[in-house]
């Protein structure tokens, strides 16, 4: 379920992440890099409703590789294999290569990498609708021989 608070034309709603994660920690970190992502594509001016799928795909794959990460800051990314002792790569490496790789993809296609920030083109607004009023409230155009004193002739 997502909640329809749109601060700004043309951004994706935040989705309810309390579906998808139950850790106070997580939902602190995607709500994080939901709104620091959101404000770093409208600066660039590359925001738009469609990008909010992919943006909650880059964030699912952020948490993860931040998961992995820290699992493997307590445990290290070699181990011991636990019925052999064999010294091993631990899953979690694996997993942490695979979503920083994956989100570098999606970073890459949001231009939100600062090497690929100047190839992401730029949302072309809607062209303001003209109406009635635009033409009746249009400013007139000043003559320089009505001007205040001046004379005419």
């Amino acid at each position: 379920m997502t909640t329809a608070i749109e601060l700004f034309p043309g951004q994706p709603p935040e989705p309810d992440w309390s579906v998808y994660y139950s850790d106070e920690l997580d939902l602190s970190f995607v709500r994080a890099q939901w709104r620091s992502i959101i404000g770093e594509m409208r600066d660039a001016q590359t925001l738009c409703p469609d990008n909010g799928d992919v943006i909650k795909r880059l964030i699912g794959l952020r948490l993860e590789a931040d998961r992995q990460l820290r699992e493997m800051g307590e445990r290290g990314a070699i181990r011991a294999a636990k019925k052999t002792r064999v010294r091993q790569i631990d899953p979690a490496w694996t997993v942490f290569k695979q979503a920083s790789e994956g989100a570098a993809a999606l970073e890459a296609e949001l231009a939100l990498s600062p090497r690929r920030r100047n190839s992401g083109g730029k949302v072309q607004r809607k062209a303001r609708r003209a109406t009635a009023a635009d033409e009746f409230l249009k400013p007139i155009a000043s003559r320089s021989s009505n001007a205040v004193g001046k004379t005419g002739g």
